[in-house]
């Protein structure tokens, strides 16, 4: 075991409220924006980062150190991320089913609000940056599951890909090889909505 985790693990065990908002403090910001790429939205992810919470509590005896506790905690929290997705998945086709005729252009894991078309207006340099980013972001949640996870630990949390691996299950080449797929697709993505956007900008000028 990591000797900076053994402190903190002993103080779990222990039942140390101060060692446990500690840790808390140190790392929940950071679950709940990695959780939120996986759930429907910003409520859901504190649901179940909570519920993290809770697990981290009931089971750090069992912590076995062959992985940083950080990395531990955040491969609870995915994998209760994706099972609390499948479940609202099941919900929403459920109610989607009883309510065919309603729809709210929401879909689970997406936008709730899709970012306005692209390129219909002149917006100032920071707007058109904001925009972009707000693209970027809507590609990246049509990546299949395991290349945006893959994608947002290593290019958007700054996580190595060894712990990344160990986060979400996988062998350290099937990380690599998810993590080249991911940022290729979400290349592909960006570029093809930029070029219709410049065409349809181009269009509307003409």
């Amino acid at each position: 075991m990591h000797p900076e985790d053994r402190d903190i693990v002993d103080k779990l065990v222990a039942r140390d409220a101060q060692a446990f908002r500690e840790l808390v403090t140190d790392s929940h910001t950071r679950l709940v924006r990695i959780v939120r790429r996986i759930v429907s939205d910003e409520a859901a992810a504190e649901d179940v980062v909570q519920e993290t919470w809770r697990r981290v509590v009931a089971s750090v005896h069992t912590f076995d150190g062959r992985a940083r506790l950080s990395t531990w905690i955040t491969g609870i929290a995915i994998n209760r991320a994706r099972t609390r997705r499948s479940v609202d998945l099941r919900r929403a086709e459920m109610e989607q089913e009883a309510h065919s005729a309603l729809d709210d252009g929401f879909l689970l894991g997406q936008w709730r609000e899709p970012p306005g078309s692209w390129g219909q207006s002149d917006p100032e340099d920071a707007l058109r940056e904001k925009q972009l980013r707000e693209l970027v972001e809507e590609c990246l949640a049509e990546l299949p599951d395991r290349q945006r996870m893959v994608v947002v630990l290593r290019d958007i949390e700054g996580v190595d890909g060894p712990t990344a691996a160990q986060m979400l299950e996988l062998s350290e080449e099937n990380q690599r090889v998810l993590l080249h797929r991911g940022r290729s697709r979400l290349r592909t993505a960006v570029d093809r909505r930029l070029k219709a956007a410049a065409k349809a900008k181009k269009a509307l000028r003409a």
